[in-house]
């Protein structure tokens, strides 16, 4: 093989003539730009795509079946309960707090000295059951109930939810007038 040196040695010097003299920064930009842009295309082109397998599968949220709720059964099913509360464990309640203060007021000892068996947790303990019972029953709006409800039954529930209110605000009372004695 025969190669010609001085061909090659003087396409390099037109090569770096070119270089040194014609090209500039414009040019190299573009130059460069196209480079990186055939690159993009032949990768989007030719590149790895994810196939249905690899993709996630959507996920179904199964609905739960809403049901409604009757607003007078649910207004007597709060009442009732806290008509029950307050029969079954709030006036019991207050009946042995107030058995406690009278020991500690002839200056005896509780026989369980815990924290919560304190006679000062136990009225602060009562106070936010009542009004966590107040609060319950204030969600009872006869008014809310549509027009479907009568009007006869409206107020029967209201006179109910009445009527529990001052239950439980008359044992409030009760529990108020120990508040001196504890706190």
């Amino acid at each position: 093989m025969d190669f010609d040196w001085n061909n090659i040695v003087s396409q390099k010097d037109k090569i770096v003539d070119i270089i040194q003299n014609d090209l500039d920064g414009t040019t190299v930009a573009l130059a460069v730009g196209g480079v990186l842009a055939t690159f993009f295309l032949a990768s989007t082109i030719f590149g790895s795509k994810t196939s249905k397998s690899d993709r996630p599968k959507p996920v179904k949220v199964k609905q739960e079946k809403t049901t409604t709720v009757d607003p007078v059964k649910e207004g007597n099913r709060i009442i009732k309960e806290v008509i029950n509360e307050l029969k079954e464990v709030i006036i019991p309640e207050i009946e042995r707090l107030e058995a406690d203060i009278k020991i500690e007021q002839e200056g005896g000892q509780l026989e369980d000295n815990s924290y919560k068996n304190k006679t000062k947790y136990r009225y602060l303990y009562l106070n936010e059951i009542f009004l966590k019972m107040l609060v319950r029953l204030d969600s009872i709006d006869p008014h809310t109930f549509g027009d479907n409800v009568s009007d006869e039954v409206k107020s029967k529930i209201r006179e109910k939810r009445k009527t529990a209110v001052k239950a439980v605000s008359i044992q409030d009372k009760r529990l108020q007038k120990l508040r001196d004695l504890v706190i």
